[in-house]
C-alpha cells in the first residue's frame, strides 16, 4: 500500500500557544485501511542534553494532571505546574473530511488525549483531518 501525506502547519506570531495543522493521507494504488491518529500530550519524555542533574529534576515530569475532558472530536486537558502550582488548559479540536464511511473516537487520559480516525478507501481518495 501506497500513501501519500501532505501536512500544513501554522502558528500565530502573535498568540504563540495558538496552532493549527492539517493532513490529508491519500491512497494511491489499493483499497486499504486507514488509521489516522492525533494526539496532545503533557509531560512527554525528553532526550536529556546536560548532565547537570539538577536541570533534570527541574525538568522531569512538571505538570500535575488535574482533569481532562472530551466532547465530540474535542478534548481538554487541565495541569497545575508541580512547582508555581498554576492552572493551565491545552485543547484540541478536530474537523473530518472523509470519502466512506470512518470511525471517529477520542479519548483523554491523564497527560495525553487523542484522536483516532478508522475508516476504508479506495485509490485517489483523500482523507482531511484539520486541527
Amino acid at each position: 500500500m501506497r500513501v501519500r501525506v501532505r501536512s500544513t502547519r501554522l502558528v500565530s506570531f502573535t498568540r504563540r500557544a495558538v496552532a493549527a495543522i492539517a493532513y490529508e493521507v491519500e491512497l494511491l494504488d489499493n483499497p486499504s485501511r486507514l488509521t489516522l491518529q492525533s494526539e496532545l500530550v503533557a509531560n512527554e519524555t525528553q532526550p536529556e542534553r546536560i548532565k547537570d542533574p539538577r536541570t533534570a529534576s527541574a525538568l522531569r515530569r512538571p505538570l500535575l494532571a488535574v482533569s481532562g475532558h472530551v466532547q465530540g472530536d474535542s478534548a481538554v486537558l487541565l495541569h497545575r505546574t508541580r512547582m508555581s502550582g498554576l492552572l493551565l488548559a491545552a485543547g484540541m479540536d478536530h474537523r473530518l473530511s472523509a470519502p466512506g464511511q470512518t470511525v471517529v473516537t477520542t479519548e483523554a487520559n491523564g497527560d495525553w488525549a487523542r484522536t483516532t480516525v478508522v475508516g476504508d478507501g479506495e485509490p485517489g481518495q483523500v482523507l482531511r483531518l484539520r486541527a
